[in-house]
């Protein structure tokens, strides 16, 4: 992925280099209403994520 942004002469350092950046729930969005099923919190946190949007950023160097 970044050997596509920098040209082959980089450090070698840069060619172990791998990072990553994404975002859950673009729009914001809230889970659609189950009240029924779900009775304490009226929708099914286990695939709608009770925080909202979540943008994430992850970099690591390979040893």
């Amino acid at each position: 992925m970044l050997r596509k942004l920098f040209p082959q002469s980089a450090s070698g350092w840069l060619k172990r280099v791998e990072a990553a950046m994404g975002v859950n729930n673009l729009f914001d969005r809230m889970p659609p209403p189950a009240p029924h099923a779900f009775p304490v919190t009226n929708a099914d946190v286990t695939h709608y994520s009770p925080i909202g949007r979540l943008t994430f950023v992850r970099a690591r160097v390979k040893l």
